[in-house]
């Protein structure tokens, strides 16, 4: 069976990807930056393929972030219902071409083919359906972005309008490509809901305010959205932000903290094509010495809790140092601006420190780690 070029498409919410070439065994295609200086995220869709196994080629893998090495680890995903996700086993790097290949017999077309499990738009507000009416609970909105879609805010409050001791900001998916994130972010969620003691200790002692997708254009676009014009998102949060939703965010926040307990800011995001779960911690420089105890605690905990098949490592976190825009990214702010704990998570596109690859409950078990790490982190501080 010959492939035609209308059997590629990427015309659909989140759909990435540039068709380079075809040949009866053979899709070569490119990531599409869109607006970000270099790509990584691509999800598209082949309506037929051939009876015999089929080598889909990256032909750009060595302009995506993190270069060709970093794919090394990376297995691309399949689905043939938008649901249920298998990764591709055989893969390779053309270090010649600068290129990245994987391959499968697929049983069928049509067919969707991604970076690694998408988590979209419309996945979220599907999501948030499911939460239904939970005393404490509440889903509103951050602003209406230029395209009339809606940033969800989420907030658990302690309820029959008691006082919460401490408060939370989280945000994710300021790069829209990392995934990862919003599948961890569930995962904490339904902790923070469920009937374990640690949940019911921090609904009634904590203020979680959550905002689980900033940049929702880029995401239903299907846009990678690191570093794009006019700002990174996550490198927008200055005295005068040129992101509507930072500004909007940078009010609520504010407002939260003049009236309320504020101790602890996280941010959801995912690293390079080849990259475990780690953490980028904040400069020497930014803190103190209470502040390094605060963060010996939470990364401690967060290593004893994690899954083993989707761990966390002290040992591989990082310092933000001055090759980083430190000032800028939304942890920094937090602290310099309202004295909290700021900590940013990366979670694994693909293979964790294990050696296993993450899948969507993988990483939702890890965010129900971080939500057990949170609760013995505010004990702790509460004695």
């Amino acid at each position: 069976m010959k492939l035609k070029s209308s059997d590629f498409r990427t015309d659909f919410e989140n759909g990435n990807g540039r068709l380079v070439e075809l040949e009866p065994r053979l899709v070569r295609f490119e990531a599409e930056a869109r607006r970000s200086p270099r790509p990584l995220w691509f999800h598209f869709e082949l309506a037929r393929v051939p009876t015999r196994a089929l080598r889909l080629e990256l032909a750009n893998a060595a302009s995506c972030l993190g270069g060709l090495r970093s794919f090394e680890p990376a297995r691309p995903v399949y689905s043939y219902d938008g649901t249920r996700w298998r990764r591709f086993r055989r893969t390779g790097i053309d270090q010649a071409a600068g290129s990245f290949w994987f391959e499968g017999t697929l049983a069928r077309g049509p067919v969707r083919i991604a970076f690694s499990h998408p988590y979209t738009y419309s996945d979220l507000r599907t999501w948030l359906t499911t939460l239904g009416e939970r005393r404490g609970l509440a889903i509103g909105s951050v602003r209406r972005t230029r395209h009339g879609r809606e940033v969800p805010l989420l907030r658990l409050t302690p309820p029959d309008g008691a006082e919460a001791r401490f408060g939370v900001w989280l945000v994710a998916r300021q790069h829209a490509g990392e995934a990862p994130g919003s599948f961890s972010l569930e995962g904490l969620v339904g902790f923070l809901l469920g009937q374990l003691p640690e949940a019911k200790w921090l609904r009634r002692n904590v203020a979680f305010n959550l905002a689980p997708m900033v940049d929702v254009d880029s995401v239903y676009e299907g846009a990678y959205g690191k570093d794009a014009a006019p700002a990174d998102f996550n490198r927008d949060w200055t005295d005068r932000p040129r992101r509507p939703t930072i500004r909007a965010l940078r009010t609520m926040i504010g407002r939260w903290a003049r009236d309320h307990p504020y101790d602890v800011s996280l941010d959801f995001h995912a690293p390079t094509a080849g990259e475990p779960n780690y953490a980028f911690v904040l400069a020497r420089s930014l803190t103190d010495r209470a502040f390094r105890i605060r963060q010996e605690r939470f990364t401690t905990l967060l290593e004893k809790l994690a899954p083993r098949d989707c761990p966390f490592s002290r040992e591989l976190c990082r310092c933000l140092n001055e090759q980083h825009p430190i000032m800028d990214t939304f942890g920094t702010y937090q602290r310099v601006h309202h004295g909290v704990f700021a900590i940013c998570l990366e979670h694994s596109y693909h293979r964790t420190g294990s050696g296993d690859y993450v899948t969507p409950e993988r990483l939702r078990r890890f965010g129900r780690a971080v939500g057990k790490t949170l609760a013995g982190y505010f004990q702790a501080e509460k004695s």
